[in-house]
């Protein structure tokens, strides 16, 4: 069961929808929702950002700096629009960051996939 919350970025762009992660991902792990993996690339604990490539498929979309507190509205092709916000950094093994994800709530369907170790990576380049 999720719990459902409207999320506002720092654009004041607002969706609702349901949390569906609230935790820790490690540097270099993804979150996966649908066919796009959110791949903490680099997690900076002195200057409190978390690195971020996003993948559609195999296909690299964005990258992004997101700092402590900040919120990003994504919005791809056959999903819903997914909030990704970074709650701090910790230099817990490699590096973490600790993060909410929010899924809008829509017709579309929403398969949560979890975290995968060695994200992107390991999806699709190992054999």
């Amino acid at each position: 069961t999720y719990i459902s919350e409207s999320v506002n970025n720092e654009l004041q762009e607002t969706i609702e929808g349901n949390v569906i992660f609230n935790g820790t991902i490690q540097m270099g792990d993804g979150y996966l929702i649908n066919d796009i993996i959110f791949n903490v690339n680099y997690i900076s604990v002195g200057t409190k950002y978390a690195y971020i490539a996003a993948y559609q498929g195999e296909e690299r979309v964005e990258e992004i700096k997101l700092y402590e507190g900040e919120t990003r509205i994504f919005n791809y092709e056959n999903s819903p629009r997914i909030a990704l916000k970074l709650f701090d950094t910790s230099d817990e093994g490699s590096g973490s960051g600790n993060f909410s994800i929010t899924v809008e709530n829509s017709n579309l369907p929403v398969h949560d996939g979890g975290i995968i170790e060695g994200g992107f990576y390991t999806m699709y380049l190992e054999d």
